[in-house]
């Protein structure tokens, strides 16, 4: 939540240091809220029906919408990193004469991770020890549509 507190207070050059564009109670019963509640739902969902350990869905330019990842984790980072990576993907793939990367995966020991692309505006990441990347990317697939749907709605 704070995340996209801080998105309208740094867009928003009416609001002075200090100030809230919404209270905490409006901020809850806004659109971005239920988007967030519908984001972390489809994760959820994810997580509950496939061998996924991690998921976190993110804007292009890094800034995290929704997540679950492991205790410890550092999701401002995770976010920068996972859309830089599939960023820097493009670049490689564009400046080969290829087309845009659907997905990355990375591999290390058992931990597997898959980033995928929703379009321009957002990314879905996914991550497992139980599972090889075809199974994750299957549950990055069925999820995808439904993020997109929530962004679409979210973006009118």
């Amino acid at each position: 939540m704070h995340t996209i507190c801080s998105i309208f207070l740094i867009s928003t050059s009416s609001i002075l240091p200090g100030q809230f564009l919404y209270t905490e109670e409006e901020f809850e019963t806004s659109g971005a809220m239920s988007m967030v509640g519908e984001l972390k739902a489809i994760i959820g969902g994810m997580k509950s029906s496939h061998p996924v350990d991690l998921c976190a869905i993110i804007s292009r330019n890094g800034i995290p919408l929704a997540s679950d990842l492991p205790p410890g984790a550092d999701v401002e980072v995770f976010s920068t990193l996972c859309a830089t990576i599939l960023g820097a993907s493009d670049v490689i793939s564009s400046g080969l004469g290829k087309n845009r990367p659907e997905m990355v995966a990375i591999k290390s020991g058992a931990e597997t991770l898959v980033i995928s692309g929703l379009g321009q505006r957002a990314l879905i990441v996914a991550g497992s020890s139980r599972a090889e990347i075809n199974e994750i990317s299957k549950a990055v697939a069925e999820a995808s549509s439904k993020v997109e749907e929530v962004l679409r709605r979210e973006a009118q």
